[in-house]
């Protein structure tokens, strides 16, 4: 078994999705299904053109394919998406660096696409975030507090 579970950690190194070794197959089972459960909820307003995700827990990247999947099929029928909506209580983090690089990769193939994003959270890390995403993305930024969260909203599809 410790064999197994060293050459399990190497590859994982070079995977980018999480790699786990279990003694018994109901509790490889169990994770598999837990990896199910998205830590990314999102959804589309059609009204408006404008997307809201809420991370739930450390962000993996079948999320921002979940993501993928909600967003691109409206960027092909109307050309872009007004908005997206962040809205969280902190920022939760990555679950490994997979996470991380499928995040800054989701990114980089959507900011074209998306003219305005919002941030509407109360954590100091998110005014930095805010402030940072500026110099980096093309689209246009701007931090709201966690309860404006329809102010966001409108600000977005504006």
């Amino acid at each position: 078994m410790l064999a197994m579970r060293e050459r399990a950690h190497r590859v994982a190194a070079l995977v980018p999705r999480p790699v786990q070794v279990f003694a018994a197959r109901e509790a490889g089972l169990d994770w598999l299904v837990a990896r199910i459960t998205p830590h990314l909820s999102h959804r589309l307003i059609p009204d408006s053109g404008v997307v809201v995700v809420e991370p739930t827990g450390p962000l993996r990247p079948e999320d921002f394919d979940a993501l993928a999947l909600l967003i691109d099929p409206w960027i092909e029928a109307h050309g872009a998406l007004r908005g997206v909506v962040v809205h969280l209580q902190e920022f939760p983090s990555w679950e490994g660096l997979g996470a991380f690089v499928r995040h800054v990769q989701f990114v980089r193939e959507h900011q074209r696409w998306v003219r305005r994003v919002a941030l509407a959270a109360d954590s100091r890390l998110a005014q930095i975030m805010s402030n940072l995403g500026e110099l980096f993305l093309r689209t246009e930024l701007k931090h709201f507090g966690r309860n404006e969260l329809d102010h966001a909203i409108e600000w977005a599809a504006a």
